[in-house]
């Protein structure tokens, strides 16, 4: 599958050649690429044995988390163009009266990409807004290409550990549309965010027209064997589910 991003407009392709999108496999965080997956044996003590030296084992970690595998190495990163500065002026009172980002843009060309939705827009929802009440938005300088039929969610990369602002979830027809901005919660009141650090994870994938019907019921004494002999045989052959769902199960 093919994704193409352009800039939106010739002013905006500095930012394509400064910090552009890459695929989230190729850069993972700084502590993923230091932690050690651990060992099964080790891991197993842990739990069951609990030994007083536990700092001298060398447990599983999140590293081997097939889930996080998956999520840290899928979809595309789009790293902030732009160098964005979150602030507040105060009253003699100490009281905030203004929550700003009029530093925000390229120097280069001085554009400001963030915008604002007023309180009416998020009523109810548990965001950091402004001294004013309203959330900001940051516009992407970029259009996103994919074939027909494929969404994109834009999201947090929540792994990468950001704490400054955090960017709102959302699932566009990319197909239809490519232009995009992020409303995000500000978490830092008083904080700086570089330009190419990782600020958008954008996971593309084929939308399903399909209903889905959802069926909760308790399982068969059959189901839950099933699951057990699963469980078991993950812990014997010290590997994930994908490593051996095709195989043929070895029973104890």
């Amino acid at each position: 599958m093919k994704i193409t991003v352009i800039p939106k407009d010739k002013s905006r392709e500095i930012f394509l050649k400064l910090h552009p999108p890459y695929l989230a496999k190729d850069l993972k965080p700084d502590w993923w690429k230091k932690l050690k997956p651990g060992s099964q044996k080790d891991s197993w003590i842990l739990q069951h044995v609990r030994p007083k030296d536990w700092y001298n084992y060398d447990g599983f970690t999140a590293k081997r988390c097939p889930a996080i595998q998956d999520t840290l190495s899928t979809g595309l990163i789009l790293p902030l163009w732009t160098k964005m500065f979150i602030g507040q002026e105060y009253d003699k009172d100490g009281t905030p009266n203004w929550t700003h980002s009029a530093t925000t843009g390229d120097q280069i060309i001085g554009k400001t990409f963030v915008t604002t939705h007023m309180p009416f827009a998020f009523k109810g929802m548990d965001i950091g807004a402004t001294a004013q009440g309203d959330i900001l938005k940051i516009e992407m300088p970029y259009k996103i290409i994919v074939p027909e039929g494929y969404d994109i969610m834009y999201s947090d990369p929540f792994y990468h550990f950001r704490n400054d602002v955090r960017c709102l979830t959302g699932i566009v027809e990319a197909d239809k549309w490519g232009y995009v901005s992020f409303p995000f919660s500000i978490l830092n009141y008083e904080c700086t965010v570089e330009p190419g650090t990782p600020f958008i994870h954008a996971l593309i994938y084929k939308r399903e027209d399909e209903k889905v019907e959802l069926e909760c019921r308790m399982g068969t004494e059959e189901e839950y064997e099933q699951n057990l002999l699963e469980q078991r045989d993950f812990m014997i052959k010290e590997k994930d589910y994908r490593s051996f769902r095709d195989e043929t199960w070895s029973y104890w």
